[in-house]
């Protein structure tokens, strides 16, 4: 039986995953999908050609060919971050600040003086029946929370640096001086691939638009390396930089976003 291996990641392809109708197959590791009807042909979906006829080297480790996987144009380092460099060693700073966590801190200090303020007309109110003394104290008790929630995430915004370790053996992330997460440390001989990803949290009249940064391991599980980031470009250059560094051939992810509209 004729065996079939992706030339995007390598992996053999399941027989499972091919639609004999429109002859296609897909790859179940990496996602990327095959036009079995034109070999040699043109990619879809941004993939290799054709699946590569591995029957004559059959038990090898398949390695892909390079320029199977168009190479992404480089990404420009964003301004903001500070990059130091010694032999295999990669750290990268840049602080959290922007003008909008000043607004939010005014904001929880209003909040937080509104709930000061009724905790003390509470605390002076002598004529309340003792169970609904009782109620009136706990009742605010989750917009305590959200004051907490908002006080701390402004601070943190002000304050905050984050610093992003590649070293001989580990990745790791630190937030200083208030703790955040994620703050994960890797071993670096465990990431097989990084790749960014878009989150867009939806409110009233708004909606917020973030980018993460996200590992795969050889043990094929996805790990959070960064959450939060503002802009695609951090996140693109962070991935870049890193493979680079760890010499980790770039594939297509499955969910990824693309380097088409970086601003710098």
């Amino acid at each position: 039986m004729r065996k079939l291996s992706c030339r995007s990641c390598g992996a053999e392809l399941d027989g499972g995953q091919l639609d004999r109708r429109l002859a296609i197959i897909t790859c179940s590791h990496c996602g990327a999908i095959f036009d079995l009807a034109r070999r040699g042909g043109g990619g879809v979906n941004g993939a290799a050609s054709t699946a590569e006829d591995t029957s004559d080297r059959a038990g090898e480790p398949q390695v892909p060919r390079g320029g199977d996987t168009p190479e992404r144009a480089p990404v420009a380092m964003p301004s903001h971050f500070r990059v130091e460099r010694d032999g295999g060693r990669l750290a990268v700073r840049w602080r959290w600040f922007q003008w909008s966590d000043i607004f939010l801190l005014f904001f929880a200090i209003a909040w937080d003086a509104f709930l000061v303020g009724f905790y003390a007309m509470m605390s002076l109110a002598n004529d309340a029946p003792g169970p609904m003394k009782i109620i009136m104290y706990v009742f605010p008790l989750a917009h305590v929370a959200v004051g907490v929630g908002i006080t701390y995430r402004a601070l943190a915004g002000l304050l905050n640096t984050t610093t992003l370790v590649v070293e001989e053996r580990t990745l790791s992330v630190r937030h200083f001086p208030l703790p955040w997460w994620p703050a994960p440390k890797i071993p670096v001989d465990s990431l097989e691939q990084l790749y960014a990803t878009k989150k867009i949290k939806h409110g009233k009249n708004t909606a917020t638009v973030t980018y993460e940064l996200r590992a795969v391991t050889r043990e094929h599980h996805g790990r959070l390396l960064l959450a939060g980031l503002q802009s695609l470009d951090q996140a693109l250059w962070l991935e870049q930089e890193i493979e680079l560094l760890l010499n980790i051939r770039d594939r297509p992810v499955a969910g990824e976003v693309k380097g088409d509209d970086v601003h710098v």
